[in-house]
């Protein structure tokens, strides 16, 4: 590679190195290549290369090597810039080998970590490039060793995340809530390390227009603190708070319990005013009225502006969430199963119910409004008869799940299956009869 390269003006197909072709030479001719490489592109000035070139004559002195190449400044500066895509992959394929020979777990994991500090960051320059490199490295650690996968997967995040939302979607496919579960729970590694991850899963579906799963993720993050001492308490309360505001702020989150019910998120009220004011409106959310709204958003107009929180827009929020209260109340009231073979009324909501709950009593036009909005947000399912004034509920977005609940369900599944043995019962009769 070094010295038998043609010295043309026109040698690029020469010059460059497959990078399929590299994990076949062996590792004294990977060592010269790696040196070559910064001594073409003028990476490192004639002292550095030579002490380079000596450490690759040595096999036992490879992760030294390494150490040099990653250390050095002109790599980092002006690698992207200077090398092909093809020889910057066949660089990393080098590096990553090298790294096998560091010696212990810990040391290939560090000598990995400044290999991907060349090019991560947040900075939308080269990042398909960037994102390649990483998923280079990424790909040639073994799958067992979770810790260092989980590490070099939260830098490509977060380098998708700074690269926009086209970069940002194609990562968020593999840091979706399925696939980093699936990832997290096969690495088994200790909540210190999932940590990183779990923050840059965040900030990456964000980019990538999830809001959902940016809030999941969050979630996810800030339950590895659940029952623990936090080392930087600071940061565990900025998260909290990112999670409270995403939870309130973003339109397509109507289930807040989860993030209310976090340590972490809990520990705001006891905060800042702002913080204070965001915990209760988190919490009306969750099991509030429009009225209790209504006082909260006047006694801390201040710290919702300070939080960038748009109360009309929160109001609308919990309007919508107050429709689904209101049509699951429904649901409720509804009488359970009757015998085999007997029709039940569906669960319905009258105009005049939810005019009063949503504070427009009288108004027709408004109940009727906030129940098309409500179906448009898939909060409800529900049919309107505009001429009986009602509307037909069958299914309602539940706020809170409590015992209650689960007893409720519970009988309703038994009566349901009960129905369905009455069924199958008439049908074999009939069967029988025609026999």
């Amino acid at each position: 590679y070094r010295e038998q390269t043609p010295q043309t003006t026109n040698n690029d197909c020469v010059h460059k190195m497959p990078a399929q072709f590299v994990s076949h030479l062996d590792q004294s001719q990977q060592a010269i290549a790696l040196v070559a490489f910064v001594a073409r592109h003028k990476l490192a000035d004639d002292a550095a290369i030579e002490s380079m070139r000596t450490l690759a004559k040595t096999a036992s002195r490879r992760a030294e090597l390494l150490a040099a190449v990653a250390a050095c400044a002109g790599v980092k500066e002006r690698l992207l810039d200077a090398a092909s895509p093809q020889e910057a992959v066949s660089l990393f394929r080098i590096m990553a080998l090298f790294s096998r020979e560091a010696g212990s777990d810990d040391s290939a994991h560090d000598a990995l970590m400044s290999c991907a500090a060349l090019v991560d960051g947040e900075s939308a320059e080269h990042a398909a490039l960037r994102l390649e490199l990483l998923a280079t490295l990424y790909n040639m650690v073994p799958a067992a060793n979770g810790r260092t996968r989980a590490a070099l997967l939260a830098r490509i995040a977060s380098v998708g995340a700074a690269a926009g939302s086209e970069h940002a979607g194609v990562v968020a496919e593999r840091v979706r809530a399925a696939q980093l579960d699936a990832l997290l729970a096969q690495w088994q590694i200790a909540p210190s390390d999932a940590r990183p991850l779990l923050r840059a899963a965040n900030k990456c579906l964000a980019a990538a227009g999830d809001g959902r799963g940016a809030l999941r993720a969050q979630v996810r993050y800030l339950r590895t603190f659940d029952g623990a001492d936090a080392t930087d308490a600071s940061a565990v309360q900025a998260a909290a708070r990112d999670a409270a505001q995403q939870a309130v702020v973003l339109p397509d989150v109507f289930v807040c319990r989860d993030v209310l019910a976090l340590d972490a998120v809990a520990r705001l009220a006891t905060g800042t005013a702002d913080d204070k004011a965001l915990h209760a409106l988190l919490a009306l959310l969750v099991d509030g009225t429009l009225a209790d709204f209504d006082k909260l958003a006047t006694a801390s107009a201040a710290s919702l502006k300070a939080l960038a929180i748009d109360a009309t827009a929160a109001r609308d929020k919990l309007r919508l969430l107050t429709v689904a209260s209101v049509c699951a109340a429904a649901v409720d009231a509804a009488p359970g199963a009757a015998a085999p073979g007997t029709l039940v009324p569906p669960p319905s909501v009258d105009f005049d119910t939810l005019a009063a709950a949503l504070g427009e009593s009288g108004s027709d036009d408004a109940a009727e409004d906030w129940l098309l909005r409500a179906v448009s947000e898939g909060v409800i399912r529900a049919r309107i008869n505009q001429l009986e004034r009602r509307a037909t509920v069958s299914y309602a977005l539940r706020r809170t799940v409590s015992a209650a609940d689960w007893t409720t369900l519970h009988a309703r599944l038994g009566a349901w299956v009960a129905n369905l043995d009455g069924v199958l019962e008439q049908q074999q009769q009939q069967q029988q009869q025609q026999q």
